[in-house]
């Protein structure tokens, strides 16, 4: 998970330094819109002592932009979780809040990409992950892509590393979720 955490946070800043007239938009081009609300359906897959457990989800989302190259955001997700930890099962049902900030490092006329990061919490019933709490910490970090189809609609692409941490704090027993998710939606723009 640590060369992960590392490729994910490294790569954006690579790709900027290697191509910094990617980052900004060239002089004349029209303004991409001032606000994106998005839907997308997700699947990701538990990594290591979860590596059993999967995840769906659809989330809704409303991102503003408040510069050239950032965003925030905040997304609300319904996901449910299936499978095997310990040799319990897993199914459960639940709800993110999830405040985003991105950062869109590389943009071109209809195309773009931006690695993002949010820090929220979730509900779950029954609690999750087993062993663990009902209210949990969630934090997300990922690639996200975006493809105009129209002036204002656009294909998301995205894969986000994600946590799940119960509500125990730092006790010993202390079980989390980690894994990987891909997601594919549409967004629609607003406002200019």
């Amino acid at each position: 998970m640590r060369w992960l955490r590392s490729a994910v946070f490294s790569a954006p800043l690579l790709l900027t330094l290697a191509h910094p007239d990617a980052v900004a938009a060239e002089p004349g081009r029209a303004q991409s819109p001032r606000a994106t609300i998005h839907w997308s359906s997700g699947y990701g897959q538990g990594i290591e002592v979860n590596r059993k457990i999967r995840k769906v989800e659809t989330r809704w989302g409303l991102d503003y932009r408040v510069g050239a190259p950032l965003s925030v955001g905040l997304e609300l997700a319904l996901l449910r979780f299936v499978g095997v930890r310990d040799a319990r099962a897993v199914d459960c049902v639940g709800g993110t809040l999830l405040p985003v900030v991105a950062w869109h490092f590389w943009r071109s006329e209809g195309a773009s990409l931006a690695f993002d990061l949010g820090f929220g919490a979730a509900v779950f019933h029954p609690a999750f992950p087993p062993g663990g709490t009902a209210f949990n910490g969630y934090s997300a970090v990922g690639l996200q892509g975006r493809l105009a189809l129209r002036r204002d609609i656009a294909l998301l692409l995205g894969v986000r590393a994600l946590h799940h941490s119960n509500g125990r704090g730092f006790a010993a027993d202390n079980p989390a979720f980690d894994g990987l998710a891909l997601n594919i939606g549409a967004g629609f723009g607003v406002g200019r």
